[in-house]
């Protein structure tokens, strides 16, 4: 996977540590998606990305407070 494909859906840069951490658990994630449904579409490419940009939302982004009410 390519940084730049995270990086275009998320809107900034990323360090390569902070790709190889978010890629590390999006694989974990991905397999157990995969283990638990058996749908082929968990192990595309295209999925793993949006697993990756998740973590990284989640991981090193921050909201202003009250921003989820």
């Amino acid at each position: 996977m390519k940084r730049q494909e995270v990086e275009e859906l998320l809107g900034f840069a990323i360090t390569d540590e902070q790709l190889r951490e978010a890629l590390e658990c999006a694989r974990r994630k991905q397999e157990y998606i995969y283990q638990r449904e058996r749908r082929p579409v968990v192990l595309q490419h295209w999925y793993l990305v949006k697993l990756t940009e998740e973590y990284v939302r989640k991981r090193y982004t921050t909201y202003p407070v009250g921003f989820y009410k």
